[in-house]
């Protein structure tokens, strides 16, 4: 009989289900006999929790608000507090998941999924309860709710702030962050991809990237890498979802070879291609470039949530935190100069763990007893 494995994800930005996407494609890679359900816990819930997607994308566009939100949530009884009290308010309909799907074991992408923890226990069912932490460092405490029989951490950083925040060592384990394969697989040359593309294949190439919603300070730091007449290289910029800003982008007159485009798949492709990105502290951005070893200038991030990912960067040898767009276009300038170099046994160390997580993952959860 097949273990049934029931994976939950939310459109909360890019990185959770992009996170569950990659293990879920891990699992065809591995021998298994599972039956393997992907569920959006949010997008199937009822108002107006299925709105929470379109609320976060706002409020992340207004990184103060949402930094004093994390900080006044930063707590483990507040966190439980809010976890307990979603269980509570959505009990019906959350019973109805479990017994819609009946699993054996739930795989976690998303902390607003907890809320599903109290609601088993409440109905007196014994389902192993696997939490995959997508934060590299300064995660929300929601993350770390005791009461998972596993939680699957990215990062010595992320292991030490579970701890912190009450998780016992046993339930934590450290494997990566799970992405899509392809950022570990590419053999083809930089010019055979930057021609498949499009781009120069005679220049170093400017990946520019603001994440899967369009955010960060992109307008003026893409006017000021264009202006800079120290830096020759041709510059790709993806404006995700964000389509005024990418019709705006789409506007200007560049001076240097510049693209424009939305939202993309083919970011593997791209960051092989490039020779050194500019993004925001995305943690799945982050990855994807070390995996793909691709120098790493950050530019913007979100207060709280992202914080730790900026030393995440630096301490791991993967690229350079910068402040404002001049230190951020002068950043640039040093790695396609050779003044900035990234790589060493840390990050060889690093790129390795992230690259084989979602595998590691996948025969975790196969193997998990139930």
């Amino acid at each position: 009989m097949k273990k049934k494995i029931l994976v939950l994800s939310a459109k909360t930005g890019g990185g959770h289900r992009a996170a569950a996407l990659a293990v879920l494609e891990a699992f065809d890679y591995i021998e298994h006999n599972l039956e393997i359900t992907h569920y959006d816990f949010i997008e199937n819930a009822p108002r107006p929790f299925d709105d929470l997607p379109k609320y976060y994308s706002t409020i992340t566009k207004l990184p103060p608000a949402y930094g004093s939100i994390f900080k006044a949530t930063e707590g483990k009884r507040q966190s439980k507090f809010s976890t307990d009290t979603i269980a509570r308010i959505y009990k019906t309909h959350l019973e109805s998941v479990i017994n819609q799907f009946n699993p054996d074991i739930i795989l976690s992408f998303h902390f607003g999924a907890n809320c599903l923890m109290p609601v088993i226990a409440g109905m007196g069912k014994k389902i192993p309860y696997i939490t995959v932490v997508t934060d590299l460092a300064t995660g929300h405490p929601m993350w770390f709710d005791e009461r998972a029989s596993a939680c699957i951490v990215p990062s010595h950083e992320a292991f030490v702030r579970a701890r912190t925040y009450g998780m016992p060592a046993s339930k934590l384990h450290i494997i990566g962050l799970p992405i899509n394969r392809q950022f570990g697989l590419e053999k083809r040359s930089k010019a055979e991809i930057r021609k498949s593309l499009g781009w120069p294949t005679d220049e170093p190439a400017i990946l520019v990237m603001t994440g899967g919603d369009g955010l960060g300070k992109i307008s003026v730091l893409s006017r000021r890498i264009d202006n800079s007449k120290s830096i020759t290289s041709s510059v790709a910029i993806i404006a995700g979802r964000n389509a005024t800003l990418e019709k705006n982008l789409n506007k200007r007159n560049w001076k240097k070879q510049t693209t424009v485009y939305g939202f993309r798949d083919d970011i593997a492709d791209m960051m092989h291609a490039a020779d050194v990105l500019l993004t925001k502290a995305g943690p799945g951005t982050i990855v994807e470039a070390i995996v793909s070893r691709l120098p790493i200038v950050i530019y913007d991030f979100l207060p709280g949530q992202e914080e730790g990912n900026l030393e995440y960067v630096v301490s791991n040898h993967a690229g350079v935190w910068a402040s404002t767009a001049a230190l951020a276009t002068r950043a640039t300038q040093d790695i396609l100069d050779g003044n900035v170099t990234i790589g060493g046994a840390t990050y060889e160390k690093t790129r390795l763990r992230h690259d084989h997580a979602a595998e590691k993952i996948a025969e975790f959860v196969k193997n998990y007893p139930v």
